[in-house]
């Protein structure tokens, strides 16, 4: 009887994996949710999905994809009235997101192709924002901290995804992406005006492999595509205490490496 259940198990935990890779342009369905008492036994299968998950770049999809499946149960928690454990599927989501991106940086120092799974990282955190900015009209003031965090995270992987794929390759993804991104600005800035305090998430300063951040040692180093709001990095800058210079001053537009990418700094 135990060697039986041990063999569904192994078989539910082999056809989840399956089900979750194969989410790639909208989120999985949430399944079981941790509200549930039987909840146990759907980490149980995970866990194990993940163990017989070889492979830093199949781990890196893996982690992602639990990272989509947390951030739909978040969602439905939402939907519930249960903000308190929609905040814990946000942790859990937050920590999955790293472990995708942790283990894409591990093959990509072992010499392997890692432009696909990174543009899959890349544009799934993006539509992770939507999601993120509709859970945060949801809940209560109380649990909205955590929304915001698991935004910063969401964007902060984004960015930093985007930035790791290989030159050609970036440029392609950054232009597809333009559009959502738009959107998702123009999203959270509906519900401003509606009174909803959604903050101003603005991409994480990120040491990026490129010329112009050698000309600022010691100082923050905002980079950005060139269509965002430098409003956003001054606002953050004068928070911090320090100074603001422009991309004008920085990075003059016919600088190739300004094509996509401008630079602001706050010097201290």
């Amino acid at each position: 009887m135990v060697k039986k259940l041990l063999l569904i198990t192994l078989l539910g935990a082999f056809l989840f994996a399956g089900a979750v890779q194969a989410q790639v342009n909208e989120l999985p369905r949430p399944g079981m949710l941790p509200d549930h008492p039987l909840y146990f036994l759907k980490s149980w299968a995970e866990a194990i999905g993940t163990f017989l998950t070889f492979g830093d770049i199949p781990k890196a999809e893996r982690y992602l994809a639990l990272a989509e499946r947390r951030l739909a149960e978040a969602n439905a928690l939402a939907d519930k009235g249960k903000p308190e454990i929609a905040e814990r599927a946000l942790e859990r989501y937050r920590e999955r997101l790293n472990r995708a991106l942790g283990k894409a940086e591990e093959a990509k120092q072992k010499g392997l192709d890692t432009d696909e799974v990174l543009a899959k990282v890349s544009e799934a955190t993006l539509k992770h924002q939507t999601v993120l900015i509709e859970v945060y009209e949801k809940v209560p003031e109380q649990a909205r901290p955590a929304i915001e965090r698991a935004m910063e995270q969401s964007m902060r992987g984004h960015e930093e995804a985007l930035q790791a794929i290989s030159g050609e390759k970036r440029e392609q993804i950054r232009e597809e992406v333009q559009t959502r991104k738009q959107e998702v600005f123009q999203k959270a800035e509906q519900l401003r005006e509606r009174g909803i305090p959604v903050p101003e998430i603005l991409p994480m300063p990120i040491e990026l492999p490129l010329p112009i951040m050698d000309q600022f040692p010691g100082k923050v180093v905002y980079t950005t595509d060139i269509s965002v709001d430098p409003t956003l990095f001054q606002n953050d800058c004068d928070q911090r205490g320090g100074v603001f210079d422009s991309c004008g001053t920085i990075c003059p537009p016919e600088a190739e490496v300004c094509a996509t990418v401008c630079a602001y700094t706050c010097e201290f």
